[in-house]
């Protein structure tokens, strides 16, 4: 007797897979087809068949989970696969704090603390320029207006691979008042955001010994007569070593 068989053969399956998959925290699912080529086949996470449409509630951040991607599907001929490798990032947490800055020097932001971030994009309210807008730690050019409002509010835009957080901070534009060692005039060109002459002079209160203004009424720190820093009168100050102090303030 005669019989007839037929043998088909079949290529090499050649599959590719994205390497590395980023994800935001709070994420609630990922859909893995997004990141292999060609489509339609199996994925594995811990030697267990799981759907490609992969639930991520019970994860948290900062921790691999991988896939192994099995087309057409896993033990058959000619089967290829790859891995995938899911890591769930955490939001950028940020701490920025006001400052403020002597109005003759341009200011370099350094009192703010990024974690989990990459990426830094700085704007601003005002008509200043920022010299290096893409790091944490940039340098801001005041503008005129900047200059004359005495403040300026500063915006941080701080991203990860997924996940981006958004924060602002002030930066007070302010005078350097330089008291002289001994006896000395002093006084300021712009009007304070605090004129409370206690709250002015605290950074060297152990330096000052005495103010007058020009009515000769006086301030000696603990001692006070009057307490109000009046911007449109000079005053005669005596320190012992000499010191100065940034007053923030409008121009």
């Amino acid at each position: 007797s005669i019989c007839t068989f037929y043998i088909t053969v079949t290529d090499q399956a050649n599959v590719e897979c994205a390497g590395n998959i980023f994800v935001c925290e709070g994420t609630a699912s990922i859909d893995l087809t997004n990141f292999v080529s060609p489509d339609g086949g199996e994925f594995y996470h811990n030697g267990i068949l799981v759907n490609s449409n992969y639930s991520l509630a019970n994860y948290v951040p900062l921790i691999d989970i991988k896939f192994i991607y099995y087309f057409p599907k896993r033990g058959v001929d000619c089967t290829d696969s790859c891995t995938l490798t899911l890591k769930i990032l955490p939001k950028p947490v940020m701490n920025l704090r006001d400052t403020i800055w002597p109005d003759n020097l341009p200011l370099v932001v350094t009192n703010n603390t990024v974690v989990y971030a990459n990426n830094y994009e700085w704007t601003t309210e005002g008509d200043g320029t920022f010299t290096n807008p893409s790091v944490l730690h940039p340098t801001y050019n005041q503008g005129t207006a900047d200059f004359q409002d005495g403040k300026v509010v500063l915006h941080l835009i701080a991203k990860n691979e997924s996940c981006e957080s958004k924060g602002s901070m002030v930066a007070y534009i302010a005078q350097k008042l330089d008291f002289p060692k001994g006896w000395g005039g002093v006084s300021l060109y712009r009007t304070p955001i605090d004129d409370n002459l206690e709250n002015i002079v605290e950074p060297i209160r152990s330096d000052l010994n005495i103010i007058f203004n020009l009515k000769g009424d006086e301030y000696i720190p603990l001692k006070s007569v009057f307490t109000t820093w009046d911007d449109q009168s000079g005053y005669i100050a005596n320190c012992t070593n000499g010191s100065s102090v940034n007053v923030a303030g409008s121009y």
